[in-house]
């Protein structure tokens, strides 16, 4: 899973001016702990589909931070492809059936589930069922 720190997020920054990444961090003005982020980065222009995920610290969830950060990169891929012609023409994610509050949110975001597969084991997290979605980016 990702992590909510300073320097995780100043790490995604650090690739602002790259052609294949996107990145947004939402910061709390109260506190200045960074309540969450999402992204979205792809390989090359020729690449089919783009891989977007986005993490939410607990506090904030529920409230709508996650519906609006992924409707501002949905805004800004789609700029991407239509302003600029380079990006992919689909975003794609994976999430865990276990997280059916994600599923809902992301099918309500336009995401379509197109396979149910097995996530591999990474490090402790063990193997569990998730769906792969995708979402086409307009031009």
């Amino acid at each position: 899973p990702p992590k909510l720190t300073r320097e995780d997020a100043a790490e995604k920054a650090a690739h602002a001016l790259s052609p294949t990444k996107v990145c947004l961090v939402a910061v709390d003005e109260t506190t200045g702990q960074i309540a969450g982020y999402d992204w979205y980065r792809w390989e090359n222009d020729e690449s089919r589909a783009g891989v977007f995920g986005i993490c939410l610290r607990e506090a904030y969830r529920g409230i709508g931070l996650g519906r609006a950060l992924i409707q501002r990169l949905l805004e800004i891929a789609h700029l991407l492809r239509r302003g600029y012609k380079f990006g992919p023409p689909v975003m794609s994610l994976t999430v865990q059936l276990a997280n059916p509050r994600a599923v809902a949110l992301y099918t309500k975001m336009g995401f379509r589930i197109v396979r149910e597969q097995v996530r591999e084991q990474i490090a402790d997290f063990p193997a569990e069922p998730e769906y792969y979605m995708e979402q086409t980016v307009r031009e």
